[in-house]
């Protein structure tokens, strides 16, 4: 968190780990899941226990590959924390890491995710679309 304190952005996304490829093994995905909403958990009290970063938001990671009851968990959870926003993370176009894999099948993986974390959320936000990067 010293690295933050040093930019102090204005936003930020909490670290987390969500690099994990389509056919990762299912342990693999609840592993980076839980790992995530840890360091979230991290991120959060780093910020409020810094005089410098009190009060700048925290975007968390929403992310669980392509395993949907991970990603419903991982929404949920995400959204029980005090984050200002979410990232949409694991869910890779690169055909190394998905096997080619659609935009429109990252969307539906995405709504869904957020479906079941509505009622976790205080403002409920809506999602936008995806951008292919």
């Amino acid at each position: 968190m010293r690295i933050v304190e040093v930019f102090a952005p204005s936003v930020y996304v909490a670290v987390n780990d969500a690099d994990t490829p389509k056919d990762a093994p299912k342990k693999r995905v609840w592993r980076s899941v839980e790992r995530s909403l840890d360091l979230l958990d991290k991120c959060i009290t780093a910020r409020d226990q810094s005089v410098r970063l009190k009060g700048t938001p925290v975007l968390g990671a929403v992310q669980g590959g392509w395993n949907v009851e991970a990603r419903k968990h991982s929404a949920r959870e995400t959204a029980k924390r005090s984050v200002e926003g979410f990232v949409v993370e694991g869910l890779h176009r690169s055909a190394r890491f998905t096997g080619g894999v659609s935009v429109s099948a990252s969307t539906g993986q995405v709504e869904g995710s957020f479906r079941s974390a509505q009622t976790g959320v205080r403002s409920q936000g809506r999602l936008c679309g995806c951008r292919r990067v």
